[in-house]
């Protein structure tokens, strides 16, 4: 059974809990909800393309996100050391790794969020936790250990 592809509301409610992009300033973070608003429109999926033979330029990224260009081309290439985005035959395309991200799943947020407030871990501490390979109820359990 495939996963449901994540709504760009889904996507966009869970880009606050993605550790690439707490590492972006806040106009490449606009910049990102404004290539993956443009990926959602795009008749090819994860690519920017304006229709099928049309790809998205940095022009056009400057345009819609109110950049100006000098500053946009610079947020590109943040992105794409993060590799977030990448350019292919003149299209820029989301990165696999950003796609999973996006796609996280909302009923693991709505449990972490509840664990962590009948636990008392805040969610920065949870984004360590993992990186050191922890779950969530593993570091709440050896955060809170039973008596």
């Amino acid at each position: 059974m495939s996963k449901k592809k994540p709504t760009l509301q889904e996507v966009i409610f869970n880009l606050p809990h993605q550790l690439k992009v707490k590492r972006l300033t806040s106009e490449q973070k606009w910049l990102w909800v404004v290539i993956l608003i443009l990926s959602f429109e795009s008749p090819i999926p994860g690519k920017l393309y304006i229709d099928n033979n049309l790809a998205v330029s940095e022009e056009d990224l400057a345009w819609k996100s109110s950049i100006p260009i000098e500053n946009l081309k610079s947020h590109l290439i943040s992105l794409q050391k993060l590799n977030m985005l990448r350019k292919d035959n003149n299209a820029w395309v989301i990165m696999e790794s950003a796609k999973q991200d996006e796609c996280h799943n909302n009923s693991d947020i709505k449990t972490e969020a509840n664990l962590n407030s009948s636990q008392s871990v805040n969610s920065d501490e949870l984004e360590i936790a993992k990186e050191m390979g922890y779950t969530t109820e593993e570091w709440i359990a050896l955060k809170n250990p039973k008596t």
